[in-house]
């Protein structure tokens, strides 16, 4: 009995040691562009959802230099299914025939979400514009709003 217990109070610590990446992440700057050679307000945003079943439901928009937009999504009104790997989420495709690797890693760190992309594959999978890129990415964690 005395190992049962502890074994559950081992579980309960390391269940509650995770970090929490569920939840909604919002970065804004003034982004200039070369249109009107204006500086215009972007948010960029990524939320991170868990369904039922345990599984992390991952979809967002990435605004970049120019207001090149990288959506995260692959197709209209779907989110990216990814697995845990401790403090991470990892997302992966791979198509030979495109010569693809993506590996796209979110990593929470004191509420920043950082993104990583280290081949700029999943950049091509998610027809970013030319002057976006995942790789390197940080957002805040916010409160969700309505309309992600």
């Amino acid at each position: 009995m005395r190992k049962l217990i502890l074994i559950f109070f081992v579980l309960l610590i390391s269940a509650c040691a995770k970090t929490e990446l569920e939840g909604c992440y919002f970065a804004t700057e003034n982004i200039a562009t070369a249109a009107t050679e204006k500086n215009s307000s972007a948010t960029s945003w990524v939320q991170i959802s868990v369904n039922n079943i345990g599984k992390y439901k991952i979809a967002g928009q990435i605004t970049g230099a120019n207001l090149h937009v990288c959506h995260l999504v692959p197709e209209e009104g779907a989110q990216l299914d990814s697995v845990r790997k401790e403090d991470q989420l990892i997302f992966s495709f791979k198509d030979s025939r495109f010569n693809m690797n993506c590996q796209l890693a979110l990593t929470l760190t004191e509420k920043q979400l950082k993104m990583d992309d280290k081949n700029h594959h999943c950049s091509r999978l998610f027809s970013c514009g030319a002057r976006v890129s995942l790789d390197g990415f940080s957002l805040s964690k916010r409160a969700c709003e309505n309309n992600q």
